[in-house]
């Protein structure tokens, strides 16, 4: 409560002395008020740069797990089919399987506009 009534005695003479008509006190007021105001505004752009490019590495890690753990789950299920076909002894099987893991590119050449 003290420091309410301190505040608006200290703004109504911030705002008696703009409304002076002097030019020097114009420009101390317009001083006054954006002076302690710069460092914060610039620490927050500085923060919400350095948090936008920590989320983008932590959002391209996830797409990258994403990824990897989608490939495992596919040789996974290629060998799965290739060690059922082989306890079955079904030959015609046994042979899809081996030509669907020779058919399996990992060394492939990635289009401009594709990412993985």
């Amino acid at each position: 409560m003290l420091w309410d009534t301190v505040d608006i005695i200290d703004t109504s003479t911030l705002l008696k002395e703009l409304a002076s008509e002097n030019n020097e006190s114009n420009n101390k007021f317009l001083r006054n008020l954006f002076l302690p105001l710069l460092p914060r505004i610039l620490l927050v752009i500085f923060l919400e740069i350095f948090a936008y490019f920590f989320l983008r590495l932590y959002k391209d890690g996830l797409s990258e797990i994403k990824y990897f753990q989608n490939e495992l789950t596919n040789l996974e299920s290629k060998l799965i089919a290739l060690e059922t076909s082989y306890l079955t002894k079904n030959l015609a099987s046994i042979n899809k399987s081996v030509e669907s893991l020779l058919k399996t590119e990992r060394n492939f050449v990635l289009e401009k506009d594709r990412q993985l």
